[in-house]
């Protein structure tokens, strides 16, 4: 028997297959989620699991757990020094991220196309 550890019922077959449709060479990708219990990081590995059978590994996403060790504001800080370091355009995916991100703060737009937590980070042109 296989695949008993961090099953959760979040299905994070459909949640993988969703983020896969979007992933591209061209645009990185990542997916964050706040880290309040182990519950969180199988979530996240799971949905890591679902997307190694499905994509290529250059399109293979980045992953944030950002801990909230009791402070809301903690996660928050930490995506948004992600996001500062990290190249744009990027899709950014957020699961299940329990904490106040203001998306606009980081010029985050909603994906109109996407019926999930998905933002796509967009920069105007200097």
């Amino acid at each position: 028997m296989n695949n008993l550890a961090y099953q959760t019922p979040d299905r994070s077959d459909l949640v993988a297959s969703t983020i896969a449709k979007t992933l591209t060479s061209e645009i990185p990708t990542l997916i964050a989620t706040v880290e309040k219990t182990h519950e969180q990081t199988g979530e996240m590995m799971s949905i890591a699991w679902e997307l190694k059978k499905l994509i290529p590994i250059e399109n293979y996403p980045m992953f944030l757990l950002a801990n909230k060790s009791g402070d809301g504001n903690i996660p928050v800080n930490t995506l948004s020094q992600t996001l500062a370091q990290l190249p744009k355009p990027l899709n950014l995916w957020l699961v299940n991220f329990a904490a106040p991100f203001q998306p606009e703060t980081q010029n985050c737009i909603f994906n109109p196309e996407s019926k999930s937590k998905s933002f796509r980070l967009l920069f105007p042109n200097v």
